[in-house]
Order: structure tokens, then sequence, then C-alpha cells
């Protein structure tokens, strides 16, 4: 059995990950349809929902004949500065993302789509703070950093980065959200692989979602940002950027790169452009939806 992910694995784990977790909405959607909601059966079905995306990364694991804990560096622990600094990065990264999120929803607008939007109103505030804050980060992060990230970074790491941000935004299939999660989901790796620890961008996922709840339910900054949405967005931006490069400058690397290579089959790759087609096909499904 051997700890480290290759760039098959990342490939592989990718196509792996859309058809288990597409069977699983399915089944758990239809089982939602005869659960009020509200219910705790209807928070269950959520919560399964959101731990079914760690359970794919375990199961890969276990098909591919990985040690789970070694391959996606959990048995690592997280570093206080690289973590401070990720959660200083991702709340600029909130505010900077908000007037460019707008113009992008805008513009789908204009096009005569639908404008999409993001719900969070379907769960107890409680149980969104479980589902978002806790399970969300530790199931996507396992998922998108310690398995299809990890392998994908393992020979080319910068390509690796934004190829882990593109497919992680892709997967959520919300035109909302995809910018936002493409430049998260992109620096999150940058932090994973960094660090030599998945836990370092599990705490700093959890603290992205903790701040958008805490704006949604506890204190909506809404009317100050409509007011000076430039202002929010080019110091969010500082904010961010000043995060990166400190976190760059500041903190030793401890990524660990693994010397056995192994490229994707043909098969593989045939799998993995179906996976991505049929993600985009359902991503473009929305702006069209009635």
């Amino acid at each position: 059995m051997t700890s480290l992910y290759t760039k098959k694995d990342g490939i592989a784990s990718f196509s792996f990950a859309v058809a288990v977790y597409l069977v699983a909405q399915l089944l758990l959607s239809m089982a939602l349809l005869s659960a009020p909601e509200g219910s705790f059966a209807y928070n269950a079905i959520y919560a399964i929902l959101s731990l079914s995306i760690f359970a794919i990364a375990w199961w890969y694991a276990k098909f591919a004949k990985k040690d789970f804990v070694q391959a996606t560096t959990a048995n690592v622990k997280p570093r206080l500065a690289h973590t401070l600094w990720g959660c200083l990065a991702t709340f600029g990264l909130i505010h900077m993302m908000l007037p460019i999120n707008e113009l992008f929803l805008d513009w789908f607008e204009s096009m005569g789509l639908n404008r999409p939007t993001t719900n969070l109103d379907d769960l107890s505030p409680v149980m969104l703070v479980v589902m978002t804050v806790v399970l969300a980060p530790i199931g996507e992060e396992f998922l998108f950093r310690g398995t299809v990230g990890r392998g994908l970074v393992n020979e080319k790491p910068v390509l690796g980065i934004l190829l882990s941000g593109a497919l992680f935004a892709l997967f959520h299939l919300n035109p909302a959200q995809t910018l936002h999660q493409f430049v998260l989901g992109s620096f999150l790796m940058l932090l994973a692989y960094r660090s030599g620890s998945v836990w370092t961008s599990v705490l700093t996922h959890a603290f992205n979602n903790f701040v958008v709840v805490f704006f949604t339910f506890v204190y909506d900054p809404t009317e100050f940002y409509l007011e000076h949405f430039a202002l929010v967005g080019i110091v969010g931006g500082l904010i961010f950027c000043g995060g990166v490069v400190g976190f760059l400058l500041t903190t030793k690397c401890y990524a660990k790169q693994n010397d056995h290579k192994q490229n994707p089959s043909a098969t593989n790759w045939i799998w993995f452009g179906v996976a991505v087609a049929i993600c985009a096909m359902l991503w473009l499904a929305t702006l069209f939806a009635e």
C-alpha cells in the first residue's frame, strides 16, 4: 500500500467523485421529497449528503490501495502561521469578490439568462452552521485538496493548484459561486500543498464559511457594502493579496512530492472528460432552468 497520490489519482479520483456523488445526490433528493422541510429527517439527509463527500475520498483511497491518512496528509498537524495567513487572506477574498461576482451575475442577466443565486434558507441556523462550518470543510478538503488536488500538484504544482480550484468550482454546479470558489479553491490548495497538511485548508475553509454565515444571519453589512461597493472590493483585494504574499514570504514550505510518477491512462482521461462534461452541462442547465 503506497502513501502518496500521483497525477493518475488526481484525474481518476475526480471522475470517481462525480459518479458517486451524483448517484448519492439523486437518491437523497428523492428521500427529501418525503421529509417535511425543517424536520430532523430533512436535516439528517442534508448531513448525509455532506458526509458522502468525505466518504468518497475514503472510498477512493481504498480502491486505489492507498493509505488514506498519509495520502491525504491527514497525519500532519496544521501549522499556526500558515493557518492564520490563510484566514486573513480568505477574509479579504470574500470582500474582494463581492463586486466582481456581482458584475459576473449582471453579465448573465444581460445575456437573457437566469441570475444565479445561493439559497441558505432551507436549513435551520444550527444545522446550517454544522453543515457549512464543520461538515462541508472537512469533506470538501479531504476530497479536493487531500485527494484530487494532492495528486494534481505532484508533478506541476502551479498547474495542479489552478486545476484543483477549477474542478472544485465546477463540482458545486452553482454559477453564483463559481468565480469565488475557483479563487478560494486554488488558494486552499496552495495552503494544503505548502503547509504539507490538509488540516490547514480545512481550518481556513471553515473560517471562510463561518464569516459568510455570520454576515448572512448575525450581522448583515449589505447596506454599507452597497454604498461603498468599489471600496470594499479594493480593500478586500489588498487584504487578500497581502495575505497571500505574507504567507509565501514568511512561512516555510513543507510540500512533499511523490517520487513515483504515474500518468493517467487513456481510459482515465476519457472518464475525466466525461465527468467534466457532465458537470459543465449541469452548471449550464441552472442558467436556463425556469
